[in-house]
């Protein structure tokens, strides 16, 4: 059980998601997405910290 407890705190401190979690993410939702009994809403991230969103008309 610390193990788990070891693993979300580990998780609360990163920032961004590991290529794995993306990776699994991904595939449970194609697999899911064809299931009526399913509603997927996966998360999406974007950093646009580096660019200019100025000719967008956003602020960041």
């Amino acid at each position: 059980m610390s193990e788990a407890i070891e693993l979300d705190e580990y998780q609360e401190e990163s920032e961004m998601g590991s290529v794995n979690h993306s990776l699994a993410q991904g595939k449970l939702t194609g697999l899911l997405i064809n299931d009526e009994r399913f509603t997927v809403m996966p998360e999406l991230s974007l950093d646009v910290s580096q660019r200019d969103l100025n000719p967008f008309g956003l602020k960041a």
